[in-house]
């Protein structure tokens, strides 16, 4: 009989959510008047002094801001200093080679399995992960797209493992979330199919984790939970009543810390004291 220490349900499988860094090309590259590389450096220095356990780190896309192999070379040496594994999901922002060549590069140790595009899905313990790349043709950015290839990759993963916990990474919010500029213009096309697509086949989903909004929100429809992590770089409005988008810099590093536990999810906001 096992115990509750080796049982593989009862253990504690703990990660960082990070997204939406926009690194340059170098050093001095500047958006929105930030300085994209010194807050990064900002980022993971908060990240290393964090003491509790890391199994992993995750990055929700938009890891560059022009997708450029120097601008990527530049993320796989800012990242070396990171005291953890670290995997990266194809934003509006990024080329899915670029990705998986970080992903590839990186060392992490998952064993991952590629599918369709820049998407994959791994295993950690008796979770289940899908890293699902939504990223859409020019014509639509900054939306994503939830085409043909993307619903049969879905698809294919929730009946696969059907009955096992699983958690999805994904770039863009799939569903309304009650901020007028941001319903309009950043949302996933075809987005209500996923989620349909979740309801249809998700059994034991516990949760989708985006970028792209650069702010911490927590969503909860019809059963499926949607969280996003803050950007290092700003902050955008999110307020039920915002028609454009605003969007404020004066933020200090922070991150999402989560907790998967007896097929619960716990998530934390872990903040520095200053920005």
């Amino acid at each position: 009989m096992s115990t509750k220490t080796d049982d593989p349900i009862s253990r504690k499988v703990s990660f960082i959510h990070i997204s939406d860094t926009h690194l340059g090309e170098n050093k001095d590259f500047i958006l929105y008047n930030q300085n994209t590389y010194q807050k990064t450096t900002n980022l993971i220095k908060a990240i290393n002094s964090f003491s509790a356990p890391v199994d992993f780190v995750i990055h929700t896309g938009d890891v560059v801001n022009e997708p450029t192999k120097a601008s990527y070379e530049l993320v796989k040496d800012i990242f070396s200093s990171l005291n953890h594994p670290i995997l990266y999901v194809t934003g509006n922002h990024d080329y899915p080679e670029h990705i998986s060549w970080l992903n590839s590069s990186n060392q992490s140790g998952f064993d991952l399995v590629p599918l369709t595009a820049g998407s994959y899905h791994f295993n950690y313990g008796h979770y289940k992960v899908l890293s699902l790349d939504c990223k859409g043709s020019p014509q639509i950015d900054p939306h994503g797209d939830f085409g043909y290839l993307q619903e049969k990759d879905l698809v294919w993963f929730l009946r696969r493992f059907d009955d096992d916990p699983k958690i999805i990474f994904t770039h863009f919010p799939p569903v309304s979330l009650d901020v007028p500029w941001i319903d309009r213009e950043m949302l996933l096309f075809n987005g209500e199919r996923f989620h349909d697509t979740l309801l249809k086949y998700g059994n034991n989903v516990l949760g989708v984790f985006i970028g792209h909004i650069h702010h911490r929100l927590v969503l909860n429809k019809d059963g499926i939970l949607y969280t996003s992590a803050p950007s290092p770089i700003c902050q955008f409005n999110i307020s039920p009543l915002d028609q454009k988008v605003a969007f404020d810099c004066n933020v200090p590093a922070s991150f999402n810390y989560i907790t998967l536990v007896n097929n619960n999810i716990l998530i934390k906001e872990i903040t520095t004291e200053s920005p």
